[in-house]
């Protein structure tokens, strides 16, 4: 069941960066029509793996593996991520 609650919440923000980007943009990046990213996100046709990948960078998204210990991993954006620097460093300064 984790799994699938794992896999809805990625699915979920990928689709919220491509939203915020807009599709045409994301398609337009890694060199493919608009019309076949929406097939793609439609689940009706597929995407090269080197498309894929290119598009989590597009996105901002990076993949992390779980360390050693058995500790579950999540994704963040890379623009998230370097807020919490930001945080943390003001915070050090105080």
């Amino acid at each position: 069941m984790q799994a699938a609650s794992t896999e809805i919440k990625i699915q979920s923000l990928l689709l919220r960066q491509i939203m915020h980007l807009g599709q045409k943009q994301v398609a337009e990046s890694i060199g493919v029509a608009e019309s076949q990213f929406s097939r793609w996100l439609g689940g009706e046709a597929g995407l090269k793996f080197e498309q894929y990948c290119r598009m989590l960078e597009i996105l901002g998204t990076q993949i992390l593996s779980p360390s050693e210990e058995g500790e579950s991993s999540t994704s963040v954006s890379t623009e998230y991520l370097q807020a919490l620097k930001v945080i943390a460093r003001q915070e050090l300064m105080r």
